[in-house]
């Protein structure tokens, strides 16, 4: 089977229930059966329910088979029972998600300005070069987590890796002076 896209194919997935994902940069997602043969493609449009953007960057399939979908304006989720997408508010300033790496039940995200530490119910956390990255600036779909539990991302100019066990935050309050 051949299907011919609208843009660069960057990432291909495959769910619990055996459809393919495949994340086109410029092209959306497409969805395909391989029983049925059935391709469905998904598009941005102004519509309750699209994907952010037709940029996408990462497809995540989750610990507990939930789909995320990263792309040049934000993170989605991608809800089978209505064949949708549900925005994920970040509330960072940055909308451009490279990559979703999932480390028990927390999201690590690449951006292109940063990592943030995202878990459901939580404050988000972002790293950025203040924390010791040598680059903010992450490359699409360049991340992943190994065996040992190291979650690497690439960036512009190399990659960095981390354990996420390691990252402590600092919730200190730094002490004000006049």
């Amino acid at each position: 089977k051949v299907c011919l896209t609208e843009g660069l194919t960057i990432d291909i997935e495959e769910d619990k229930n055996g459809f393919m994902w495949f994340a086109i940069q410029g092209g959306g997602i497409i969805k395909y059966n391989v029983v049925t043969k059935k391709i469905k493609t998904y598009r941005h449009s102004k519509r309750q329910g699209s994907i952010p953007s037709d940029q996408v960057n990462c497809i995540h399939i989750g610990e507990k088979s939930q789909i995320l979908i990263a792309t040049s304006n934000g993170m989605c989720r991608y809800e089978p029972k209505t064949d949708s997408f549900r925005l994920i508010p970040l509330n960072a300033d940055v909308s451009d998600i490279g990559s979703i790496i999932e480390d028990q039940g927390v999201l690590w995200i690449s951006t292109t300005k940063g990592i943030i530490r995202y878990a459901k119910g939580e404050n988000i956390q972002m790293y950025n070069r203040y924390d010791g990255l040598s680059s903010e600036v992450f490359q699409p779909n360049a991340g992943i987590k190994t065996s040992d539990g190291c979650i690497y991302f690439g960036t512009t100019s190399g990659f960095v890796g981390f354990y996420p066990y390691q990252i402590k935050a600092n919730n200190i309050s730094p002490a004000v002076y006049i």
